[in-house]
């Protein structure tokens, strides 16, 4: 079987059960980006990994089944038969106990962070059972064991530690457990969802790929980020909104976040936070206006002018995101406020660099209050006017 054979429908349906789990779990923050954005996005991407982990082993024992124990292909009718109960048991009863531990980890995820944040008052936390015969052994044997919150004993043992583990934590001063009894949470649950984001992590039986294989796996899993972007809206203002897909880059989120807001807000245009690819060489543009792809820049040198320069070649010179692109933009953020001589620099600095790129199709300058396009057109007018274009950024401020 190949990587591009997998059912993306599939794929995308498991994704969004375990989703709507997860944020049953979570909360109705789950849903919003104004805090935690990072572990959010995070839990999201683990979720579609696993679905896409689950829906490969699926097809992989049905493509099994297409031979019987002969050699011989299996008659349709047989193979009918023998598919439907692994339809029945990838998609009924192992996707229920993939559900309930979505919700129990959404659930354990969110309150990590009050656990950290309260840490003062209360240093430990205590390992909790139901406390009934359904207790796994493992799970039973570190009942009531209590550790920092910042112990390493959490990285393994924060729950869910299994398929429908009801275990769970509670806050206290007492003072921590010396030793630990020797336990194994159940293989792909041995983490701390809180602190790593990760549901399932890699060592869960779905992740098992033939060696032969992984490699394959992984790129054509890249590939289908593009062909299943899965863009959620997070945020709108009038007509205009700003859609997200699952799998833009997490560490750039927040900055990329609050400049399209501005945009969003002040230009009222439609603007996508766009998949990042995990592929040698790859380029990465991080937004899209209008189908036109282009990336935010923080001009980060003291030199304002040099810093303009090398975020403009850093984007769109030989190694940049977007050298390869037929139209390109690029929104220049400041979160300080401008003087005179800013935007002097800024429009020296830009126009060069507009007249330098000929793939550079307009231009967003955000300020902390206030935004501005300025499109490729303008150059014909002259620097004069271009200026005076520049320093309408001024008026929000």
């Amino acid at each position: 079987m190949k990587p591009e054979d997998l059912d993306a429908d599939l794929v995308k349906q498991i994704f969004e059960d375990l989703k709507e789990a997860t944020g049953k779990g979570y909360g109705r923050s789950f849903y919003n980006y104004n805090s935690n954005a990072k572990r959010k996005l995070e839990l999201r991407q683990n979720l579609f990994r696993f679905s896409g982990a689950k829906t490969y082993q699926e097809l992989a024992k049905l493509n099994f089944l297409l031979q019987g124990d002969d050699g011989e292909p299996r008659p349709f009718s047989e193979f009918q038969k023998e598919a439907l109960k692994i339809n029945d048991q990838y998609n009924q009863h192992y996707l229920q106990a993939e559900y309930n531990s979505a919700q129990r980890a959404g659930a354990m995820a969110e309150k990590w962070a009050k656990y950290e944040d309260q840490k003062g008052v209360y240093p430990n936390l205590q390992y909790k059972t139901a406390k009934d015969n359904r207790v796994r052994e493992d799970h039973a044997n570190i009942d009531d064991v209590i550790k920092p919150v910042d112990d390493m004993f959490w990285d393994k043992w924060y729950p869910p530690n299994g398929f429908n583990c009801r275990c769970y934590v509670v806050q206290t001063s007492k003072p921590a457990t010396k030793g630990t009894p020797k336990a194994e949470p159940t293989p792909g649950f041995e983490n701390n969802v809180g602190k790593d984001s990760r549901t399932f992590n890699e060592d869960h039986p779905y992740f098992l790929f033939p060696k032969a294989e992984v490699s394959k796996i992984r790129t054509g899993f890249e590939e289908l980020k593009l062909k299943e972007p899965m863009y959620e809206q997070i945020y709108k203002k009038g007509k205009a909104k700003l859609e997200s897909s699952i799998w833009t880059d997490p560490s750039d989120f927040k900055e990329n976040f609050d400049a399209s807001k501005i945009i969003v807000d002040q230009l009222q245009l439609n603007v996508k936070l766009r998949p990042h690819q995990n592929i040698t060489g790859k380029k990465n543009p991080e937004l899209e206006i209008k189908g036109i792809k282009g990336d935010h820049v923080r001009p980060r040198s003291k030199n304002l002018k040099r810093g303009i320069s090398n975020a403009f070649d850093d984007k769109l010179g030989k190694k940049g995101q977007l050298r390869e692109e037929k139209k390109s933009f690029v929104v220049i953020g400041f979160t300080y406020e401008l003087t005179n001589g800013n935007l002097g620099a800024l429009a020296q600095q830009s126009w060069s660099k507009f007249n330098k790129y000929k793939n550079l199709d307009f231009i967003i300058i955000n300020s902390k209050k206030n935004s501005i396009k300025i499109e490729r057109k303008v150059l014909k007018k002259g620097y004069e006017n271009y200026v005076s274009e520049i320093f309408k950024i001024r008026k929000g401020d």
